[in-house]
């Protein structure tokens, strides 16, 4: 397959997050004192978890029953003593592809939610949730971390995020799902929300310029970095992801997908046509980050190489899911 969508992925090595209250731009909140204390925690199967900071207590439920996540946020303003904000998110993994479907779902509810609260509220309220993630990232190990009821927390901060990105802009933003998300190799984020820092990647494309200028885009890449504003420090993933696909295509192809599942739960199809994907490759396609059916959502340079040294499946470290390559 072509390599096109592997582009965006060579920055994952240098990464560098950061977070919004606008369409494209934002700065990152400051850390102050906190408490946060998990109340309980059964794994696969719930957790609650209590924060507290600037005067407000965020309580956060996570529940994981006949293979339904339900999600629930409150948030308490202990100085005025009243309820701020909350919020339930469920997710049905009964539903093939469920993953496609959140990001719009993600969108409306923002939607639905934006006139609950002032834009200095809702502010509030991204920060203090921005932060509550902050501190799980810093206490829990790995393994409670990419635990469905932790990762569940992720839908939220997308929500609250789109909320202040529309509220600053006057418009109604956008949730793109990030393509690494849709094969597990990442926790839920908006592109418009995910930074990098312009300074580190251009520090390590410009020391590997025959790598990135051998990827199909690098150059285009590269240059577009190189030409931006000098007073610019961040740039979307988005802005980066738009240099190469079309964001329009990639959203109603998961969109599609996803009603597809919907419609035909338990006879899904399964041959599909490259002509049906965005990327114009398939899920066991080489460097598609895994071998799964239906459209690569998501390639890499890493799951390349380790695709290509993989093709007998004669090394411990291509896994037991390994299948020889005919």
């Amino acid at each position: 397959m072509s390599l096109n969508s592997i582009v965006i992925s060579v920055t994952a090595i240098i990464i560098s997050n950061y977070f919004l209250v606008n369409c494209e731009n934002s700065d990152d909140g400051v850390f102050q004192s906190e408490k946060l204390k998990f109340v309980e925690y059964k794994e696969n199967s719930n957790t609650k978890i209590v924060f507290t900071k600037n005067g407000l207590t965020l309580n956060f439920k996570s529940v994981l029953d006949e293979n339904k996540i339900l999600t629930e946020v409150k948030i308490t303003d202990n100085i005025l003593k009243n309820d701020l904000h909350a919020t339930v998110f469920t997710i049905d993994k009964n539903i093939p592809s469920y993953k496609l479907g959140l990001f719009n779902k993600i969108e409306n509810i923002s939607n639905q939610l934006m006139d609950g609260l002032d834009a200095n509220n809702w502010l509030r309220v991204r920060n203090l949730y921005e932060s509550f993630l902050k501190n799980i990232s810093k206490i829990v190990g790995a393994n409670k971390y990419k635990s469905e009821l932790i990762q569940s927390a992720f839908y939220h901060l997308s929500i609250y995020n789109t909320i202040t990105r529309s509220l600053e802009n006057n418009e109604r933003c956008e949730c793109t799902p990030l393509p690494d998300y849709f094969v597990d190799k990442s926790s839920f984020w908006c592109q418009e929300d995910y930074f990098f820092e312009i300074e580190e990647l251009l520090d390590y494309y410009s020391q590997n310029k025959k790598l990135l200028f051998s990827i199909e885009g690098g150059k285009k890449e590269y240059d577009y970095l190189n030409n931006m504003d000098d007073n610019k420090n961040f740039v979307s993933y988005k802005e980066l992801f738009k240099l190469h696909y079309s964001v329009e295509n990639y959203k109603k192809t998961a969109h599609a997908k996803f009603e597809l599942a919907k419609k035909n739960i338990g006879q899904l199809k399964k041959d599909v046509d490259r002509d049906d994907c965005w990327s114009g490759g398939l899920g066991s396609d080489l460097g598609c980050c895994g071998n799964y059916e239906g459209c690569c959502w998501f390639a890499s340079l890493a799951c390349l190489r380790h695709d290509i040294a993989c093709l007998k499946c004669d090394k411990w470290h291509c896994g037991p899911a390994c299948k020889p390559e005919k």
